[in-house]
């Protein structure tokens, strides 16, 4: 939507129509900052390998769309719930529940950090089921204050709580 025009032509962002194996799994997400540029992240499933990985996508005023990115590993059973943030300078971040290897009893809070003009930081386990029985980190979802801070939440099933970390705007 450009203000005072109205909405553009619909563009696809995210469609995988020359492979078959794969589609668009949860909802969108979508962020931006006072700039006009934007940040979507959504999952991906793969019916050939059985899973599930997050990717983002960056919007940048005036050029359009980039290539994207995956933001978890091909190796994961699964990567989904993600939620996305961008502060006013155009800085992003894009969080998400992955579980690892084979077993989905094992599963962690992803962040990944984006700095404006820059590229994608490896994404970092901002949480983990420290024991295979303890329940993993659900729904996260993510925010920055005024000053470039990003803070974190998601409940943790099994230990009845919300929790919380936190990113300062100097890494």
């Amino acid at each position: 939507f450009v203000n005072g025009q109205g909405f553009e032509p619909r563009q696809d962002v995210m469609v995988y129509s020359d492979n078959q194996s794969l589609s668009v799994g949860e909802h969108p997400r979508i962020a931006g900052d006072g700039n006009g540029n934007a940040l979507m992240a959504g999952t991906l499933h793969d019916a050939t390998w059985n899973h599930m990985s997050v990717r983002s996508k960056l919007y940048v005023a005036g050029i359009g769309w980039d290539d994207g990115v995956n933001l978890s590993t091909e190796s994961v059973q699964t990567a989904h719930s993600p939620s996305v943030a961008m502060d006013k300078n155009g800085n992003a971040i894009v969080v998400y529940s992955q579980d690892t290897g084979t077993s989905s009893s094992v599963q962690g809070v992803h962040a990944a950090y984006h700095s404006v003009g820059g590229s994608w930081d490896l994404p970092t386990v901002i949480e983990s089921a420290k024991i295979a029985t303890t329940r993993p980190g659900w729904g996260p979802r993510v925010a920055f204050d005024g000053a470039g801070n990003a803070i974190v939440v998601w409940y943790q099933y099994g230990l009845s709580g919300i929790y919380t970390n936190r990113r300062t705007s100097d890494g």
